[in-house]
């Protein structure tokens, strides 16, 4: 259910990671192609956008960029609109899009990964996966009620898998057909 039932173009949330990987497991069935919840990095890689900035649009975030929570930003810290927060998800085009046309990558719904939450490997490692078991899975992006800081490209954060908010949703990957 989204905070709004009236708009089908808000985010799906009040998920649990168990309810994002069924639905992808449906889709998969229903539409012939494999679709997932996506890794930790690929998820980072996806908001970054190509850029190594905190932000995919810089070091900042506008209320044009991302739905947060803006206390704590001022003109003297990051320049942009002084808009109150919204305190509930926005509709999927309602902001702009990051560099590669994602939607929503900082703020709004924070979103389920695939991985297990666990400390980040010593040495640097390519397409890194998170381990086999763990407790919490990953959650990134900040959601609406985050403060800026919590939207950042790099921000981790996790949950265990019942855990469902209005503030957590998922998106999924669609793997390339062979």
């Amino acid at each position: 259910p989204a905070a709004d039932a009236g708009s089908e173009n808000l985010p799906v949330s009040c998920v649990t990671w168990p309810d994002a990987r069924a639905f992808a497991d449906w889709l998969s069935k229903t539409d012939g192609r494999t679709y997932r919840l996506p890794t930790e990095a690929q998820w980072e890689y996806a908001c970054r956008a190509g850029t190594t900035t905190a932000y995919a649009f810089g070091d900042c975030l506008t209320m044009a960029q991302a739905n947060f929570d803006p206390r704590g930003v001022t003109p003297a810290t990051c320049p942009g609109d002084a808009l109150p927060p919204r305190k509930q998800p926005v509709t999927a085009d309602a902001l702009e899009t990051n560099a590669w046309g994602l939607y929503n990558m900082h703020g709004n719904v924070a979103e389920w990964c695939a991985d297990f939450h666990a400390p980040y490997p010593e040495r640097a490692v390519k397409d890194p996966r998170g381990p086999a078991t763990g407790v919490e899975r990953v959650i990134r992006g900040g959601h609406f009620l985050s403060r800026m800081r919590d939207c950042r490209s790099a921000k981790r954060s996790s949950f265990p898998p019942e855990y469902a908010s209005s503030a957590v949703g998922f998106r999924l990957v669609a793997l390339a057909d062979d």
